[in-house]
């Protein structure tokens, strides 16, 4: 089952600048609406704003700076190499899962 992806949370880029992050951080997964507003799907930072490294490396992985609808779906929707979905799952399995997940699905693409 697909997830909308427009109700997941997710962070503005001016939370990300308070928090003293670049929202245009490449590896960052970000949605610009028809105002040009910039939103970050949250699964993607720690409680104080920072992206999680393993999130960064495997979004480059997926080429997210050019399908981040797609990448983040990889994120949200349950996968059944990890079993279970991979934002979920950030810093409860190790990060080696997460990506061997990622280049799995590469190599089935």
């Amino acid at each position: 089952m697909r997830r909308d992806l427009s109700t997941a949370p997710g962070r503005s880029a001016e939370w990300l600048r308070a928090a003293g992050q670049d929202p245009a951080a490449p590896g960052l997964i970000r949605f610009v609406d028809q105002h040009g507003s910039v939103t970050l799907p949250a699964f993607q930072f720690d409680g104080s704003g920072r992206p999680h490294p393993v999130v960064v490396e495997v979004n480059r992985e997926l080429g997210a700076d050019d399908d981040p609808w797609g990448v983040a779906s990889w994120w949200l929707d349950r996968n059944a190499w990890l079993g279970g979905v991979a934002a979920e799952l950030i810093g409860r399995v190790p990060d080696g899962e997460l990506v061997a997940a990622a280049r799995a699905d590469l190599d089935v693409d």
